[in-house]
């Protein structure tokens, strides 16, 4: 997987996309941001008090943050 750069891609994706990285994962979070800035259909939440696996650290907060953007992305409301 090291060698599978998809970076240059992340700008032709066509669907809501949402991007969820654990604070104190340095590495993940300059990542996360940079996938935010080439994917222009993105939404980018940063979990506090959380390392590489935030489902894990914070669970809740994380399935919060899916959830609302899983109520957002199915609404019927959206334009």
């Amino acid at each position: 997987l090291k060698k599978y750069d998809v970076r240059e891609s992340l700008s032709l994706l066509q669907v809501p996309v949402k991007i969820i990285a654990g604070e104190n994962d340095v590495r993940d979070v300059e990542k996360a941001k940079l996938m935010h800035e080439k994917t222009r259909n993105s939404d980018m939440s940063i979990i506090g008090n959380s390392g590489h696996m935030p489902f894990i650290d914070q669970p809740d907060d994380f399935m919060s943050l899916v959830s609302r953007f899983m109520r957002v992305v199915l609404s019927p409301d959206k334009t």
